[in-house]
């Protein structure tokens, strides 16, 4: 049940790896060690003092194997949806209401900080959106 429930949890966040490359399989193949790490990771469970650091790195290393798979078998693709700039600008588009640039961040996780920093100011000097607040979490606005 776990285990689905995590597939459900993994598209949710559109980690859609297991759409394509069977985690079940990459768990099974290497149960010996999900078994150990499921031990070792809920021993002293009951006095709080668990370790949950050894069933992450087993589970990263789970995903990690599943991205490879899923690579070897489609190769790489390249990105064909636009410029990294026109990317940012079009998930400010599709926001409604206030927004902050953290969104526009994980809308666009492989677009540096710099690029983000770079068309937010374009877009506010022509006047297409505008920031409310200062700091980190400044809210922005679509003008």
């Amino acid at each position: 049940m776990s285990r689905l429930l995590t597939l459900l949890l993994m598209y949710k966040s559109s980690f859609d790896v297991g759409r394509f490359i069977s985690l079940e399989k990459i768990i099974e193949d290497s149960k010996e060690t999900y078994y150990e790490a499921l031990n070792k990771s809920s021993m002293l469970w009951h006095d709080g003092k668990n370790n949950l650091q050894i069933w992450l790195e087993y589970f990263l290393g789970v995903i990690i194997k599943a991205y490879k798979e899923l690579e070897d078998r489609v190769g790489h693709i390249e990105n064909t949806r636009g410029s990294k700039s026109e990317r940012i600008e079009m998930a400010i588009e599709g926001k409604l209401g206030y927004f902050i640039k953290n969104e526009i961040r994980i809308t666009c996780p492989d677009v540096g900080e710099a690029t983000i920093n770079r068309v937010f100011e374009k877009l506010r000097i022509e006047r297409k959106i505008e920031v409310v607040g200062k700091g980190r979490n400044a809210k922005w606005k679509k003008l």
